[in-house]
């Protein structure tokens, strides 16, 4: 009977940690997964909410707010910023031999997007229409 229970027990103990590694794993693997957020849209900049950039496949436009409402490209601050990307980096060209490398992050369903360049200093957007303090 003892060692009927003790094999019961040590079975019970086995499948317990089987399981509480697959879940392990299953979260490791959520937290490494690439999402399919994209630069590429209206991003009003978190601590100037009256600067909006607009990152198009090759270039950055900058547009400020005019009476609560951010205009088109038509209508953004001359010479666009040329900009491009490298797995998680973005690339910003300011002039003919100074580029700024960022680290992208993106959270809250691709609506907010971070940029960390080499020092640390992160730079937030969010998407023109979301409501930021949806955000954790």
């Amino acid at each position: 009977m003892k060692n009927t229970l003790l094999k019961l027990s040590m079975v019970f103990m086995a499948a317990v940690l089987v399981t509480a590694c697959e879940d392990k794993e299953n979260i490791q693997d959520a937290k490494t997964q690439k999402t399919d957020c994209n630069y590429q849209q209206r991003w009003i900049m978190k601590d100037y909410q009256n600067t909006m950039k607009i990152f198009t496949d090759s270039l950055v436009y900058t547009v400020y707010d005019i009476d609560g409402e951010f205009g088109e490209i038509s209508d953004a601050i001359p010479n666009p910023l040329p900009v491009w990307t490298k797995g998680d980096s973005l690339f910003i060209q300011r002039r003919r031999t100074e580029i700024d490398a960022y680290k992208m992050e993106f959270k809250c369903d691709c609506n907010v997007m971070n940029l960390t360049n080499k020092d640390g200093f992160t730079v937030g957007y969010f998407r023109e229409g979301f409501n930021l303090s949806t955000c954790p």
